[in-house]
């Protein structure tokens, strides 16, 4: 499993590793937690999301991976060619 959480630095708080913890437990040994600190995204950049929206964004994604709608499937080699620095990936 792979998963990618934006959360405000007002949120980062000990509840936070602690959900962390029990995400980690249930996914055995092999987890790892990467943890990237970025700046915050200028005013006027990003619109803000209502509840509402956010959930049917997902549930939109959702559709979309579960009946391959609006999504690109690569083969292993494909991918490791892509993936490569030396790939040219000019549109």
């Amino acid at each position: 499993m792979q998963a990618i959480f934006t959360i405000p630095a007002s949120e980062f708080d000990s509840s936070l590793f602690e959900k962390i913890k029990s995400l980690l437990k249930a996914n055995g040994e092999g987890s790892e937690v990467v943890i990237s600190v970025r700046p915050k995204s200028r005013p006027g950049t990003k619109q803000k999301e209502t509840r509402e929206a956010y959930f049917a964004r997902l549930e939109k994604a959702l559709v979309n991976v579960t009946t391959d709608n609006n999504t690109v499937n690569l083969s292993f080699e494909d991918w490791q060619e892509l993936a490569s620095p030396k790939a040219d990936v000019s549109l």
